[in-house]
């Protein structure tokens, strides 16, 4: 399953902030699909790199 409209994330953003944000309405839950759907194809696993933990501990 795909995204209805480039614009498909704008809609759901405004459905959940003005509509109802725990009752969705069918373009809201079609949209969540979606990203249940293609989240896999976009995972990617970054692998530790010992110079990313140092400066993230200010080290």
């Amino acid at each position: 399953m795909s995204f209805d409209s480039w614009n498909s994330y704008m809609q759901f953003s405004c459905s959940v902030r003005n509509k109802s944000r725990y009752i969705l309405d069918e373009d809201a839950q079609n949209f969540l699909q979606g990203i249940k759907d293609t989240c896999k194809s976009r995972v990617e696993v970054i692998k530790p790199n010992i110079r990313d933990v140092e400066s993230t501990n200010g080290a």
